[in-house]
């Protein structure tokens, strides 16, 4: 027998016995409000609990660094997109700055233009990066650098999710043989896109690669997280109303 019910009968039968009828009447509508209280406030942390699972299941983080190497660029090949065309690598799209002194963007693999060993992105003075299909996302580090030997400075804007900008700004050193390692502050960890901004130097021209990204996804559709989860939650808060009236 549920508990409720159990002690609900041995109620009954106590003021029966020791109560009239229109006093048992009232005792027994105080316990049933009482009782009907208690039930509301389990059915409110059932709720609570519900909407964190389902939270939980819709929305998860996918860590993952873009180096560029799924464009399967051949060893020494190099890609050359026409003007203003979006390259997509790792699931987020890169295109040309409003303030691109030259709107075409250039993929390398241990070409002349490469710094490093790998396959690197080339850009002219602006850079924008957004998750593909849209969705926010944490930037968290990247290698940035140029073959031309620029000494110049260099910011990092990102747009945060639901409105605002944050900024950091990094300076070269013209080191050609490597591409530097730059980390993010905290700041950029809702953000909507990215922009890398050159200030200075003769061509504008940078490489970038292994951007390190945390970006939310969708992970399990709503509808099949709430007919999963709902019964075992029910179940597990041993929901149930019963009203009886003497």
């Amino acid at each position: 027998m549920h508990l409720f019910d159990n002690v609900y009968a041995k109620f009954k039968l106590h003021i029966k016995a020791n109560l009239g009828v229109n006093q048992a009447r009232k005792a027994t509508g105080l316990y049933l409000k009482m009782a009907e209280l208690h039930f509301y406030k389990r059915k409110r942390t059932m709720k609570i609990i519900l909407l964190a699972v389902l939270l939980f299941c819709t929305s998860a983080i996918n860590a993952a660094v873009i180096d560029f190497e799924d464009l399967s660029i051949v060893f020494g090949g190099r890609l050359d997109p026409e003007d203003n065309t979006v390259i997509t690598s790792g699931g987020f799209d890169f295109i040309n700055g409003p303030t691109s002194s030259i709107p075409d963007l250039h993929v390398a693999n241990n070409n002349s233009v490469t710094i490093g060993s790998t396959t690197e992105l080339l850009a002219h003075n602006d850079l924008v990066m957004t998750q593909n299909g849209g969705g926010s996302f944490l930037l968290d580090s990247f290698s940035f650098g140029s073959s031309l030997q620029e000494v110049a400075t260099f910011s990092v804007e990102g747009s945060l999710f639901g409105g605002g900008t944050v900024s950091q700004i990094f300076n070269m050193d013209g080191n050609t043989s490597t591409i530097e390692f730059y980390l993010l502050n905290s700041s950029f960890g809702n953000i909507v896109s990215a922009r890398w901004l050159m200030v200075g130097g003769s061509s504008g021209a940078f490489n970038i690669d292994n951007i390190s990204v945390n970006a939310s996804v969708n992970a399990v559709p709503v509808p099949a997280a709430l007919f999963m989860f709902a019964p075992a939650l029910l179940g597990f808060l041993g929901l149930r109303s019963k009203a009886k009236v003497l």
